[in-house]
């Protein structure tokens, strides 16, 4: 996989790119903060491809903080849209875990006593913002919430503090390269952007193909170590609403 820098310096390569300030005489002039906004648009653009195919690319699993008597629980910073696939609560002691299970009607929330399992929902509203509220509140300061959520994909601060961190997407990476050079050429009016736009559709389609090719099929499926969700195959899902 390619770091970001090695991204920007395969784009001046094969663009004939330099900081303006550096070179003025070059023709096309990008700056590398420029760059790493066209890069962070690419990747966002094939990000978007990639959750219309198979979401679960992007799976993860985080521990998540809770806070006696609070019922605010913050989300992962890099969440997608707030897709939970699941929310365990998973003390050391195998016997006391359990699935926590979302809210969807809202009258529950009246009869939910203090000693009941966790349950949760997700909420947005202007004094906490958006984030997940456990009912009842939390009984212990701890980071005993296993979350397995949608990420997002990895994106750079501009300012060139983490350019040396991994595309996690691989699979696009001719297609953020073609995305980025028909950036520079329309930010500039380059006459060449027509050409650079055909090319970028051009990797989008073969980006599709590749990433087909990874989702998988009953028939290519390995089956998956399931032990992390044993001690949660007692409990149905409630059916609520």
């Amino acid at each position: 996989m390619a770091t970001f820098a090695q991204l920007m310096d395969r784009i001046k390569d094969e663009m004939d790119l330099h900081d303006s300030n550096s070179n003025p005489a070059q023709t096309l002039f990008v700056s590398d903060k420029d760059l790493r906004v066209y890069l962070n648009a690419a990747v966002r653009d094939a990000e978007k491809e990639i959750h219309n195919l198979f979401e679960d690319y992007f799976l993860s699993i985080t521990d998540l903080t809770m806070t006696l008597d609070s019922k605010i629980v913050t989300f992962p910073s890099n969440i997608y849209a707030n897709k939970i696939r699941k929310l365990f609560y998973f003390p050391t002691d195998k016997n006391n875990r359990y699935e926590i299970k979302r809210i969807i009607d809202k009258t529950l929330l009246m009869d939910i006593e203090d000693n009941d399992d966790y349950m949760y929902q997700i909420v947005n509203d202007s004094t906490n913002g958006n984030h997940i509220e456990l009912n009842p509140a939390s009984r212990e300061t701890s980071t005993l919430l296993k979350c397995l959520y949608i990420r997002n994909a990895k994106t750079i601060a501009t300012d060139g503090t983490e350019d040396s961190e991994m595309l996690d997407i691989p699979e696009c990476e001719d297609f953020i390269i073609a995305h980025v050079k028909a950036a520079v050429y329309e930010n500039d009016g380059d006459p060449r952007m027509q050409k650079a736009e055909q090319k970028t559709e051009k990797e989008r389609g073969q980006m599709i193909k590749s990433l087909n090719r990874s989702v998988p099929d009953e028939d290519t499926l390995i089956k998956q170590d399931l032990s992390f969700y044993d001690d949660f195959s007692g409990y149905n899902d409630i059916i609520i609403g």
